[in-house]
């Protein structure tokens, strides 16, 4: 077993290459790096390489990150003012020009940069501001500028360089070592981090209980036995299991392509009524059982009474849903067919969140004992892609972070309107995109609020998905990491940060923003009044 140091001690001392954290998890964002593709910019912030604009922090604050400001110039325009002297890792600054062309360049190659305000034109009207237009309006951008596919970047020939704590050093197949970015406040604090994918959750359990992990993130809770998998790792020395509550949501998506049993409303219905939430609640040892798309935790969470149903299941409704969707039960066969057809349906689900497949198998008993045939595939998130991509599924059991940003109107967008970037059940409602439109336009917080309500009230009344559960995680951390301070939140957006480092930051906070000096609206605003203040301190000065 390594023997790990408590560093916590050494106060403002500077790190070293032999205080390396080891890090073990499912999931490595996709080599080479590029964050252009698919979710890598999620997976790059989680690992602390990118950044965006603005940030969600631990109390579920929108805060500045590379950015300080954002002010609306206009219906569809903003001015975001940047942070001065941040740099990129390789030294140079972090220009309005640099940013313009990293937000225009997500915008044409990313479906997923297209989402809550449509699609953003960027443009960098003087230094230090950015000017934002997009097609839809909003009155939440620096929520919007928050979402996971707006991270910052620019390029050096093919390769991509970024404004996190962290660089990569190296990268190979299931290996991704990073050392402190040095242009970054406090470098001199902060450890050097491999990151190491695991294929399962058990194999990441086993090395924790060998002592090989610093922080093992996140744990499954069963075993490939169906035996306790936590408690291993509690009884195992040097390593406590921190749980906490996440912000992802764990749900079944509908396939409603037209042929699938799954395009009848009373189908999904069915399904979506059979399901017993508290029993997957139970078999996943924690985490709080509802309809509702939102943590109960934050503002925008339904009730079930507002979600209009029990989290246990009822077998008799479902029934009843089936046999008036033509679905009758077969009482020589005990099969649920119509027009000579058994009703079978293929649910599908990837590894690297181990709370899935773990669930898939009470979902299919559940649904069998309904008289559906079911056919399970557990592949890892590749092999699942491509069944995604092919269609290939009637159910797709997914974990997704709801509030990545703090508000709800990026993940209602990406998977509930047409043509969104994460519609993967394939919805089309002119009455839910109207509603999201609304959500758009809500400005204060209570009409967000009731705003969010509605969208989610009009996506239920059409069920493409069925909510779950908001699950726990648990996370192996070693002695090291406690003395250290390590605590995990914000679910696997925020593993790697830059607060794990050997002392206190003792970096002063940025100086006051800027804003244009020649542009229209409220840039011209902002530099008249900073205009007036440094004349009259010119004046009481001299």
């Amino acid at each position: 077993m390594r023997v790990l140091v408590a560093l916590a001690s050494f106060g403002a001392a500077a790190a070293s290459a032999d205080d390396k954290v080891l890090v073990g998890q499912t999931f490595l964002t996709s080599r080479p790096v590029d964050p252009t593709s698919g979710s890598n910019g999620w997976s790059l912030t989680s690992h602390g390489i990118s950044e965006n604009l603005f940030t969600v922090n631990k109390a579920g604050e929108i805060v500045g990150q590379i950015a300080q400001s954002a002010s609306r110039v206009s219906d569809l325009v903003w001015d975001v003012d940047l942070k001065p002297d941040y740099k990129f890792s390789d030294g140079t600054p972090v220009t309005a020009q640099a940013v313009a062309d990293a937000l225009n360049e997500l915008a044409a190659l990313n479906s997923n940069a297209v989402g809550t305000v449509g699609k953003m034109t960027v443009t960098a009207p003087c230094e230090g501001t950015v000017r934002i237009e997009s097609t839809i309006s909003t009155h939440v951008m620096k929520s919007v500028l928050a979402e996971w596919p707006y991270v910052i970047y620019k390029k050096d020939g093919s390769n991509f360089l970024f404004t996190g704590p962290y660089k990569v050093d190296t990268f190979v197949d299931g290996q991704l070592d990073l050392v402190p970015n040095t242009h970054y406040p406090d470098a001199n604090l902060r450890h050097p981090i491999e990151i190491k994918s695991y294929a399962d959750g058990d194999a990441l359990a086993a090395a924790a209980i060998a002592g090989e992990l610093d922080i093992g993130f996140h744990l499954p809770v069963q075993d490939a036995s169906g035996n306790n998998g936590l408690q291993p790792v509690r009884d195992a020395a040097g390593v406590t299991v921190k749980s906490f509550e996440i912000g992802y949501h764990s749900m079944v998506i509908y396939n409603m392509d037209a042929g699938k049993a799954t395009n009848d409303l009373k189908v999904r219905q069915a399904i979506d009524k059979a399901i017993d939430r508290d029993l997957l609640q139970q078999t996943l040892l924690g985490g709080h059982a509802t309809r509702s798309f939102f943590p109960d935790y934050s503002p925008w969470f339904q009730s079930d009474a507002a979600t209009g149903g029990i989290t246990g299941g009822d077998a008799a409704g479902a029934g009843t849903l089936l046999d008036e969707a033509g679905w009758t039960l077969d009482s020589t066969t005990g099969k649920r067919t119509k027009d000579g057809a058994d009703l079978t349906l293929k649910i599908i689900t990837y590894n690297s969140r181990p709370g899935l497949g773990i669930m898939m198998p009470v979902i299919a008993t559940t649904l069998e004992a309904l008289g559906i045939t079911v056919e399970q595939v557990l592949n890892d998130w590749s092999g699942t892609s491509t069944l995604i991509n092919a269609r290939d599924f009637d159910l797709l059991m997914y974990m997704q972070n709801t509030l990545p940003a703090g508000d709800p109107a990026s993940f209602l967008s990406m998977f509930f309107r047409t043509g969104g970037s994460n519609n993967m059940a394939g919805l089309a409602s002119t009455d839910v995109d109207a509603k999201l439109d609304a959500l758009s336009d809500a400005e204060t917080h209570a009409d967000r609020v009731a705003a969010t309500a509605t969208v989610h009230a009009a996506v239920l009344a059409e069920q493409p998905v069925s909510n779950l559960m908001t699950p726990d995680w648990h996370v192996a951390v070693s002695d090291r990491m406690v003395a250290e301070g390590y605590e995990p939140w914000g679910s696997d957006y925020y593993i790697i940060r830059a607060d794990i480092s050997v002392g206190e930051s003792t970096t002063a906070a940025p100086v006051a923003h800027r804003g244009c000096l020649s542009t229209d609206g409220a840039g011209a605003t902002r530099a008249l009044v900073a205009g007036a203040a440094a004349l009259l301190a010119a004046v009481f000065l001299h």
